[in-house]
């Protein structure tokens, strides 16, 4: 398959892109209206500027990387996109889901503008971010599951055997869904065959790009290890923000 070009931004009038930098602005501005952010903390952040300084390439070399995540996903699936490009809508997605309320706007954005690069594999590129969102989450729990282990073991309780006990059905959730999710998608397709082609379709295509991924998993075991990458820098930074504001220990 061709590399897809996506050019939407050049094609955008200006005054579009000033709004999207003016709801950016208000945003940013209604946060410091409403005390979201405390101004007495920002400034003792703001006395160690090498820290600041620190956390802050940190956090933007989680865009490139999460980028480079969803970029195997995608390619997985035979969507050739520009590594670049891919980069560029993570950055955006990021940008929306950091000023609008949740994190459902950046998906959005990336919705919009892999289902307008995608003619005719649009199932399987939505899909790609869900299974990014998937493994980004498997390692948040892994992680969680090696914070918890270096704990004494001697002051396990309920908490900490609930999080092992988590950590394990939802692994093993992740493991069916890959391995047997193309079996569900036909057995649920029964159901729709003849009552909604459209919907039926759609759960085709998706139980084909799960087999994909099946088929993948060296590219979906190394999606893993990058979302653990980013997940180590994210703790990094919170942990640096931490020192310099001097909260916790």
């Amino acid at each position: 398959m061709d590399a897809i070009g996506i050019e939407p931004l050049e094609d955008a009038p200006l005054m579009m892109k000033l709004a999207r930098y003016a709801a950016g602005l208000v945003l940013l501005a209604a946060l410091f209206y409403f005390r979201l952010i405390d101004f007495d903390e920002l400034r003792k952040a703001l006395a160690h500027p090498g820290l600041l300084t620190l956390t802050w390439l940190l956090c933007m070399l989680t865009i490139p990387v999460a980028g480079l995540r969803w970029h195997i996903l995608l390619r997985s699936q035979g969507l050739k996109l520009h590594l670049w490009h891919t980069m560029r809508i993570v950055a955006m997605g990021a940008f929306f889901a950091t000023f609008l309320p949740g994190s459902a706007g950046g998906d959005l954005v990336r919705g919009v503008y892999i289902y307008q690069a995608s003619h005719g594999r649009r199932t399987s590129a939505l899909l790609s971010i869900f299974i990014d969102r998937l493994i980004g989450l498997t390692a948040f729990v892994v992680f969680g599951v090696v914070a918890t282990l270096t704990r004494p073991a001697s002051g396990y309780g309920v908490f900490e055997y609930g999080i092992f006990a988590f950590a394990a059905l939802f692994v093993l959730g992740i493991v069916v869904l890959f391995a047997f999710g193309h079996r569900i998608a036909q057995l649920v397709n029964r159901f729709f065959t003849g009552r909604s082609q459209r919907i039926a379709a759609i759960i085709d295509d998706a139980g084909e790009a799960l087999h994909q991924y099946a088929r993948q998993w060296p590219s979906v075991l190394l999606c893993l290890v990058i979302s653990l990458l980013i997940v180590f820098i994210i703790a990094v930074t919170v942990v640096v923000i931490a020192g310099a504001t001097e909260f916790g220990g």
